[in-house]
């Protein structure tokens, strides 16, 4: 892992001295095989995403007055938009997460997480999913991403997390669900790659939503030889500064990049270049298996399982990592539909030598009662 940090250290010293000339004329190669044609709505649209959430363009152009959204996969995974040629935005690219309600917790934007169920019934409120979810509760908690909610003295607050390169690439956290709502779910993830140029003069936004503890903005990375345009990237938390998501643009040409981010803070990346990472080897979770029942191969790094009356109380849970290539730590969180969320268990996966490689960690799972159980890496 230290020679591939050292390998991007010098990668970016080199290309820091690249002039503007030649940063229009570099392309990187294979970021898009073209399956998907030209990309040119002329009326808003959602796009539903393949399952691994790779839309592969020839060229972007989404002009103005439009907005395109998208619904989110089995696995629920960011969405990459890839294109060979230019991707150009003077409308409204959309990966907000959705609002709770009186009955559940809102669902996070593509690849990102959901807010927790309200209390019902004489239940307690749920907690939120996600590495910076917030707790159920009167006074439910607000999630965190690249930075903390507002108002830091609530316990049931969420952590900030996550790589300010957004590598890998993961989506806002829950709110925890009220008495009466449940939380808002967390801002999603995008990738927007081009082989030769972005140019953003309408609205890139992944924010969170606001219903009873609000979700985390979500996620945006933006990568290619030049970047420019005076558009809007924006990563709320609903209301600024709670729980803001993170922001990573990624270029050689400077020269014409306006672009406005909000909120403004140390969650934002425009310092370096980053090699663009074949899509099938970008690092990548999964859950394996629960209790012995083996889940589909597309499942994301969360499932939802309800083990029969009598299962044993420990359980254990198998996790795949993919594309890490080292041995990190891995989180997993058991969240019930109703109240709070059992602790963190930590444990280690070694993916340095084979690429997929396992891991296993015994979890106290409760019988009979809905559960998500998620994973992630702090890496």
């Amino acid at each position: 892992m230290k020679s591939s940090v050292l390998f991007l250290r010098r990668l970016v010293v080199c290309l820091a001295g690249a002039t503007a000339t030649h940063a229009q004329n570099l392309s990187i190669p294979n970021i898009s095989d073209g399956r998907h044609l030209a990309f040119n709505p002329q009326a808003s649209t959602n796009v539903t995403l393949p399952d691994d959430g790779r839309l592969q363009f020839t060229s972007v152009n989404i002009p103005v007055g439009v907005t395109v959204t998208f619904t989110r996969n089995a696995a629920n995974t960011p969405v990459y938009l890839l294109a060979q040629q230019g991707i150009t935005n003077r409308g409204t690219i959309d990966v907000s997460a959705g609002a709770g309600t009186t009955s559940r917790g809102g669902f996070g934007g593509p690849g990102g997480y959901d807010g927790g169920n309200p209390g019902a019934f004489g239940s307690q409120p749920g907690d939120g999913l996600g590495p910076g979810a917030g707790r159920g509760g009167a006074t439910p908690g607000k999630a965190a991403f690249g930075g903390a909610p507002a108002n830091a003295a609530n316990p049931l607050n969420g952590r900030p997390y996550g790589s300010p390169f957004l590598v890998p690439l993961v989506g806002g956290s829950g709110g925890g669900g009220s008495l009466t709502a449940g939380g808002g779910g967390g801002g999603g993830a995008i990738l927007l790659a081009s082989s030769t140029h972005i140019e953003n003069a309408g609205t890139i936004q992944s924010l969170g939503s606001f219903t009873g503890g609000t979700g985390s903005g979500g996620a945006i990375r933006l990568l290619a030889p030049r970047l420019t345009g005076t558009g809007q990237l924006n990563v709320t938390g609903w209301a600024s500064p709670d729980g803001p998501g993170r922001i990573s643009c990624e270029m050689i040409d400077r020269s014409g990049f306006a672009m406005s981010l909000t909120p403004p803070g140390p969650w934002i990346n425009t310092t370096n270049f980053l090699p663009y990472v074949d899509l099938p080897t970008l690092p990548r979770l999964r859950i394996v298996s629960v209790g012995g029942m083996i889940l589909p191969a597309n499942s994301p790094a969360g499932a939802l399982v309800n083990l029969p009356p009598g299962s044993a109380p420990i359980q254990p849970i198998v996790i795949e990592a993919t594309g890490f290539g080292s041995t990190m730590d891995v989180e997993l969180q058991v969240t019930p539909s109703h109240g709070p969320a059992l602790p963190v268990v930590v444990g280690q996966i070694d993916n340095s030598q084979n690429n997929p490689a396992t891991g296993t960690l015994s979890v106290s799972l409760p019988a009979n009662v809905p559960l998500t159980i998620n994973a992630w890496t702090t890496r």
